[in-house]
């Protein structure tokens, strides 16, 4: 019998969309795989590393950084429980890690290799296309990824982070997960301009702040 709380973080991962418990444990049973852990603070891949295996997270968070030759690096995702580590990039021919990977917290992973994953998308059709599907939300993520670091200046990012998040919780006040510094890192910019970007958005009356706490006062002047 498979662990309970392996189902239950396998259940929320999107190649299991739509799939009873049962169901995920009868898949999970007729492929070989193993719990590794990695302690809070260890690395789990520097970029250009091999990706040699399917890890599906089950406990814990990861998180997934980009780093330039200056130093500079930018906070891309954060993988928790049923986020696949870089799906893209297994079957890929270059299939190394874009990106920096270390454990925020104590991790715990479901790591098969590429075969057994194969296996597994082969005996379930469902499973095939949420792993299609998986694959096509990917890129439309780093394309919008790509288009926010980008495209838009510091003001702007901030504004559309707000007006999302307002948006997804149906609420002016907006309570943010990260601090300061971690949200400068999400954006690729230093801690001191996004400072300055909300304090100008908050003497021009557009939101108030709170510590993390932000009201948003007049959407107009944030679009």
């Amino acid at each position: 019998m498979i662990d309970a709380r392996i189902i239950a973080a396998l259940a929320k991962c999107p190649v299991f969309h739509g799939l009873e418990k049962a169901r995920i444990g009868q898949v999970m049973e007729q492929v070989n795989y193993r719990v590794v852990h990695y302690d809070k603070g260890a690395v789990y891949a520097l970029e250009d590393d091999p990706c040699r295996n399917v890890d599906i997270v089950v406990s814990g968070e990861l998180t997934t950084r980009m780093t330039g030759q200056s130093g500079k690096y930018v906070d891309v995702t954060r993988l928790q429980a049923g986020n696949i580590v870089a799906p893209a990039f297994v079957y890929a021919a270059a299939n190394r890690f874009p990106v920096n990977v270390d454990a925020v917290t104590d991790v715990d992973l479901v790591r098969m290799i590429p075969d057994e994953f194969t296996r597994l998308i082969d005996r379930d059709v469902a499973v095939r296309w949420n792993f299609i599907a998986l694959l096509s939300n990917i890129n439309h993520f780093m394309a919008d990824k790509v288009r926010f670091l980008s495209l838009l200046t510091v003001r702007e990012r901030i504004a559309t982070m707000l007006l999302a998040e307002a948006s997804r919780s149906g609420s002016r006040v907006i309570t943010l997960d990260k601090s300061r510094q971690e949200l400068a890192d999400s954006f690729g910019v230093q801690k001191v301009s996004l400072i300055r970007c909300l304090t100008a958005m908050k003497d021009e009356g557009a939101i108030a702040i709170d510590g993390r706490h932000i009201t948003i006062v007049d959407a107009s002047k944030l679009k």
